[in-house]
């Protein structure tokens, strides 16, 4: 029989193992299938370590991977998918990262709040926190499905909420450029096919976004571009000269 204790540190307040309530080291010490077992199991949460005996007892110490080899495994994982040197770069720095903190300890016993102190340590951008994440939920899950450990520690734990900036509207400055590129183009460019209505899809673009997508523009692709470096540029060359716009 197996029995879990706290070894007190010498600033915790308790001495004998009765006392559960600290958050000291936890140990184990009994007879396990007839071999005597004394040793720290690099705990301090007593749910993880109950659960850790409980599976210890069922299957055996021998059973139980390390934070280490299953870090190893899935790495080897990753390379033999022949994924790109960048993609296996951002791998090894999140793996190292879990190794660095779980180091030797047995898979099944990180825990989900293990892992969301890992995450309070990150400083980083929110969409960052969030695709490393990703790669954490990754790892964890490649465990659960090579049987080392139930579930996913990692699946409960939440990331920040990413706030994309929307795409803004045309100023109405910008808007009075386009519309005067549209109609004066043609005089630099008289190629541009007659029937391609730039002024009439211009004073639609505030309204419609995606206009670009319609089949009439896409006709006329080449011509917008030109419209677009014209209302760059022959604005421009309209401000140097100091003319003042006829609308």
């Amino acid at each position: 029989m197996l029995t879990l204790f706290r070894r007190h540190l010498k600033s915790c307040k308790y001495t004998g193992r009765k006392h559960r309530s600290c958050k000291c080291p936890i140990a184990v010490e009994g007879t396990l299938r007839g071999e005597f077992i004394r040793r720290s199991l690099d705990l301090r949460n007593w749910e993880a370590a109950t659960k850790l005996i409980r599976d210890w007892e069922v299957e055996g110490t021998a059973v139980s991977v390390t934070v280490s080899k299953a870090v190893d495994r899935f790495i080897s994982d990753r390379e033999a998918l022949k994924l790109s040197d960048a993609m296996l770069s951002k791998y090894r720095r999140v793996t190292s990262e879990i190794k660095a903190l779980f180091g030797d300890r047995v898979l099944r016993s990180v825990t989900t709040d293990d892992v969301r102190a890992m995450r309070e340590k990150w400083k980083l951008a929110p969409i960052t926190t969030q695709k490393r994440m990703e790669m954490v939920r990754k790892f964890f899950k490649f465990c659960v499905d090579s049987g080392w450990m139930e579930k996913n520690p990692a699946k409960g734990v939440e990331t920040p909420t990413v706030i994309h900036d929307p795409t803004l509207p045309f100023t109405d400055l910008e808007m009075e450029k386009i519309i005067w590129a549209a109609e004066s183009i043609r005089e630099a460019h008289p190629r541009i096919p007659v029937g391609t209505h730039l002024e009439d899809q211009s004073r639609w673009l505030p309204f419609d976004g995606d206009l670009q997508s319609n089949t009439a523009l896409e006709d006329s692709h080449s011509s917008w571009n030109r419209v677009c470096r014209f209302a760059i540029t022959g604005w421009r060359s309209v401000e140097r000269s100091g003319l003042q716009l006829q609308r």
